[in-house]
This record gives structure tokens, C-alpha cells and sequence, in this order.
């Protein structure tokens, strides 16, 4: 059975394992076992990957969380507007609060 995905438009980054530059996408949609994001620059299938997703702050007193994720590409597309998306699977997951920069 398919884990149910939750539509969510949410900043991310994003680097091959063993690199040290990040790179910028976007959430398209998110689940329990992996996510699907737009890129500039597709990745090849069964690549490991790291990715650090940036949640929303809940209130003011109260910052933001990320999700970093330890994953794999499992699907890249291009799309008929000329877009990139890449599918991964999470193996490993921890949810951290965003550091409160002043």
C-alpha cells in the first residue's frame, strides 16, 4: 500500500552524499517514506542523498523546525514545462528545531 502524501509547497536543500555544496528545491508533495521536489539540476536514480526540508514556524515565541533525511533517488523526471522532479525515499529521518538567528 501507498503511504498517503500530504501536497506541500516547502523549501529544501539538498546534496549528493560525500558532497559538501548544497543545492535549492522545492516540496511537491511529502509522505512518512519520501518526498517528491523540484530541482534546476537532476540527480541520477540510486543516488544517496541528504536533504534538509525547512518547516514553518507554529507562532512567533515558537521558530521553526527541519527535517533532515538521509535518502535515495528513486525516480527523476523532466517535465513538459522543462522542470526537474526527483522522487526520494527516506531511509533515515530526525525532525530539529531551527536555530533563532538574532
Amino acid at each position: 500500500m501507498r503511504a498517503q502524501r500530504f501536497p506541500l509547497d516547502l523549501p529544501l536543500r539538498y546534496r549528493r552524499v560525500g558532497e559538501t555544496v548544497w543545492m535549492d528545491g522545492t516540496t511537491e508533495n511529502i509522505s512518512h517514506s519520501g518526498v517528491l521536489f523540484r530541482v534546476g539540476k537532476p540527480l541520477d536514480v540510486d543516488s544517496p542523498v541528504e536533504i534538509r526540508i525547512t518547516l514553518p514556524a507554529t507562532s512567533q515565541s515558537s521558530p521553526g523546525s527541519q527535517v533532515i533525511c538521509q535518502a535515495r533517488i528513486v525516480r527523476a523526471e523532466m517535465r513538459s514545462d522543462q522542470s526537474i522532479a526527483l522522487a526520494a525515499a527516506f531511509s533515515r529521518q530526525q525532525l530539529v528545531p531551527t536555530q533563532i538567528h538574532q
